[in-house]
């Protein structure tokens, strides 16, 4: 008896299906979608290993449609692109300057080596949104659409959470011949569970992006879209226009830079950036809409 019943609710369910997948379409739509997915950063980086992130984006979008084929829309969204960088241990070394006595006339005696050093670091990225897009659509009759289009991208926020399991920093200082390694005051010691958020300037870009799926009229006005759509951004978000060491001892302070700002001591001598110069957006996931029409 219990299969009867399975059996026909499922019948039913798949003939309603079918049956309102054959509605006449509306001239004017107005929906309201969410997504998600991938969606993350995309950046090189020669140490650490990358992480793309998933994300999220929430908007409304209006389409008008020529003929039951054939539309045109726009809309607005708020999105959110998320990445990161971990490092199982990160070691740097650097020679700066401390204005903490002891001081002197001398030219040299307050410059000294500065080392750090960490186990587990982590710098998360993430990047809000508001994008405008502009796409085609088209429909066929047994409900399958798709939709290609491009859409501006308008920067609201973000920047780099930056955290660790350890961090241990020391300063070598060549007048005394001495490493310290175990003054907190003036930012040599070990830490723990440490870290900071650093904002971050996006810029505005564009994207190209497709969403293929189907759709189901529940009445004449009606329509529920499910789908999956992919996005990439044809230009960086990011221009990186200063760069310091990841770790920046200022008397005492210590600074955190963001990763895609840092540097480090190469195997020469030299420092050098730890990612790439180009930072694209991108996203690959599910679509949920609800429209109606009139």
């Amino acid at each position: 008896m219990k299969k009867l019943i399975s059996t026909t609710a499922l019948t039913l369910l798949l003939t309603s299906i079918t049956t309102i997948s054959f509605g006449k379409k509306l001239d004017n739509e107005i929906s309201f979608e969410i997504t998600g997915g991938l969606s993350s950063i995309c950046y090189s980086s020669e140490l650490g290993s990358y992480k793309p992130m998933a994300g999220t984006s929430a908007g409304i979008n209006y389409l008008h449609r020529f003929n039951s084929n054939w539309g045109i829309g726009t809309g607005a969204s708020f999105r959110l692109y998320q990445s990161r960088m971990n490092f199982g241990t990160f070691n740097d070394s650097y020679i700066t300057t401390t204005t903490i006595p002891p001081v002197s006339t001398g030219s040299d005696i307050n410059n000294f080596r500065f080392d750090y050093s960490y186990i587990n670091l982590q710098d998360k990225q993430q990047a809000f949104y508001l994008s405008i897009p502009v796409f085609a659509q088209y429909e066929h009759d047994s409900g399958f659409y798709a939709r290609l289009g491009a859409q501006v991208n308008i920067p609201l926020g973000g920047g780099s959470d930056i955290s660790c399991e350890t961090l241990k920093t020391s300063g070598y200082f060549p007048y005394e011949n001495h490493t310290y390694t175990d003054l907190p005051s003036h930012g040599f010691a070990m830490y723990y569970d440490t870290g900071t958020d650093v904002a971050l300037s996006y810029l505005v870009n564009a994207s190209l992006y497709a969403e293929v799926g189907w759709n189901w009229d529940w009445d004449d006005r009606f329509i529920l879209y499910l789908g999956l759509n992919g996005e990439y951004g044809i230009g960086s978000i990011y221009d990186r226009d200063s760069t310091a060491p990841q770790l920046q001892y200022n008397d005492g302070r210590l600074d955190y830079t963001p990763i895609w700002n840092a540097t480090i001591t190469d195997g020469n001598g030299e420092r050098k950036t730890i990612t790439g110069a180009k930072y694209n957006n991108y996203a690959f996931g599910i679509v949920l809409r609800y429209s109606f029409g009139w």
